[in-house]
Formats: structure tokens, sequence, C-alpha cells
């Protein structure tokens, strides 16, 4: 599936495969190339576990109703 996320700073659309939060900040992780991308920052770690769960139910709601003519595109809220 491909998952595409807006950066908070609405600077980057970026290709999601894998997701990583430390403390307050949301980074996207690319592996192959070892760098990671700031998605987002947030005022405290409940925040930011919130959103990844938005993420989440966006993802699990494209699986279940077999969206798979339509890319999901997640927007970080700027709070």
């Amino acid at each position: 599936m491909d998952l595409w996320i807006k950066t908070q700073k609405e600077n980057k659309l970026l290709k999601v495969n894998y997701i990583e939060i430390s403390k307050t900040t949301i980074y996207s992780i690319n592996s192959l190339y070892n760098e990671s991308v700031e998605l987002g920052t947030y005022s405290n770690e409940e925040r930011t576990k919130e959103v990844l769960n938005e993420i989440e139910n966006l993802i699990k709601l494209t699986y279940t109703n077999n969206i798979v003519s339509t890319i999901p595109i997640y927007h970080m809220p700027k709070e």
C-alpha cells in the first residue's frame, strides 16, 4: 500500500514506509538511504501518540474498505 504524508511544515510530501516517534516528534525513516525526515512535532508525547494513531487508523480504513484505487494522503496536524 502507498501512504503519502504531507509534513507539518507543508514543505514535503513523502511516500512513507516506516514511521517512528521520539518523544514529541514523528519521523519517516528510509532505511534504504539511512535517513529520517521530520513529519511533525507536538507539545507532548500523548499528542504525538494520538497523531500516530490517526495515521494507523487511516491505514486500517484503507485496507478495511479495500480502497485500492485511491492513495491515502495524511496531512500532519499543526498541533
